[in-house]
């Protein structure tokens, strides 16, 4: 961006340097011209969400309270499902997310097997909450099994409550904030 200043102003990359100053990987795809996330979707948190404030330096899964319940929540799909691990940390009053995984193109049955198996190696002893998106209560036309159905076969309680999307949305973003 910097290269382009006759063509757009000194103001408008100063401008480019101020919006993404806060977010590397942004800054590094916007502003530096090298390969970078893309951002699909309208950015709901993007305003509340800062790298220096939500993204510890340290490895902060090796700091788990066992004493603590672990809550390892569910999101289904066959393309991209994913689990985030995380604690509630009643001393500083903040949610630690402590891990997470994103699947590729793979069913629930040996998604769920890999998160069992690394969760247990990460997270030895740890008292679990399992919490899942409602739509996991859906009969796919491939099977008679819905997906909490293969989480429940696992061993797993998986816990869901229905909210308005908005009511979620609000959640997030006072967490964030």
């Amino acid at each position: 961006v910097d290269r382009n200043v006759e063509h757009v102003g000194q103001a408008f990359i100063d401008s480019i340097h101020e919006d993404y100053e806060d977010n590397p990987r942004l800054y590094k795809r916007m502003v530096s011209g090298q390969f970078g996330p893309a951002v699909k979707g309208y950015p709901l948190f993007s305003s509340l969400w800062h790298e220096g404030m939500h993204v510890s330096k340290d490895a902060i899964h090796k700091n788990w309270d066992p004493n603590s319940p672990m809550y390892r929540c569910w999101d289904f799909g066959f393309i991209r499902p994913a689990v985030v691990v995380f604690q509630d940390d009643l001393q500083t009053g903040q949610i630690r997310i402590l891990w997470s995984h994103l699947g590729d193109r793979i069913l629930l049955d040996a998604f769920a097997d890999n998160v069992l198996h690394k969760t247990r190696q990460l997270f030895p002893q740890a008292q679990w909450i399992d919490c899942c998106d409602p739509a996991g209560r859906q009969r796919k036309d491939t099977s008679d099994k819905t997906s909490i159905d293969i989480l429940r076969a696992k061993g797993l309680k998986p816990k869901f409550r229905i909210y308005s999307i908005e009511y979620g949305l609000n959640i997030i973003a006072e967490q964030m904030a």
